[in-house]
């Protein structure tokens, strides 16, 4: 009996030690700014629209045919973003992955890739991830709508977020070309 007691007991005192119960008074809620530095500070945002074009193809990746589909990895694509702020305003270096119906050239991709602002002042370079659908708009007309956010690396722009929305169209399948339209916001600390 004495044995099964202490069986008891000590199952018990594991389940408290598991249950991560103490003897110590737990507030069951804590401040979310005592906790994160800085999250009293304000937030802005400034808006911008823009578009952008295709300069020069740096490396025409990874490219193969399979199962109706054009699978390609690694594209490697030089931009020119004109926006109205010169924080963004510079030359994009891309790196793109895309899955596309051979006969419609409708499909999806991602990439990611840099900004490099124009303005000297501005410094540094803005990293971004963008995904987004092509879909047929036209006889010859392709139409790729994207989602892209990034951040600000170094220079004015360090811990600046970036949000678009872009739409590109391109009148041959696979794009030689394009032109795009950008708009968005980017968010800062206001302090």
């Amino acid at each position: 009996m004495k044995t099964s007691h202490c069986v008891i007991a000590i199952l018990v005192l594991v389940g408290l030690m598991l249950a991560g119960c103490s003897d110590q008074q737990q507030s069951p809620v804590s401040s979310v700014s005592s906790n994160i530095p800085g999250s009293q500070q304000k937030v802005e945002t400034l808006q911008y629209t823009g578009y952008d074009f295709p300069v020069a193809l740096i490396d025409p990746g990874n490219v193969r045919e399979e199962g109706g589909r054009r699978i390609t990895q690694h594209l490697m694509i030089q931009e020119r973003l004109i926006t109205t702020t010169p924080l963004l305003t510079g030359t994009m270096a891309d790196d793109i992955c895309s899955r596309v119906d051979i006969a419609t050239g409708e499909g999806s991709f991602n990439g990611k890739g840099t900004v490099t602002p124009d303005d000297q002042s501005v410094g540094g370079v803005w990293h971004w991830s963008a995904h987004g659908q092509t879909v047929r708009t036209g006889e010859s007309e392709w139409t790729t709508s994207m989602d892209l956010v990034g951040h600000g690396q170094g220079g004015r722009i360090q811990g600046m977020q970036i949000f678009a929305r872009g739409t590109l169209i391109s009148t041959s399948n696979p794009p030689a070309g394009w032109t795009g339209t950008v708009e968005g916001y980017i968010k800062y600390s206001a302090n």
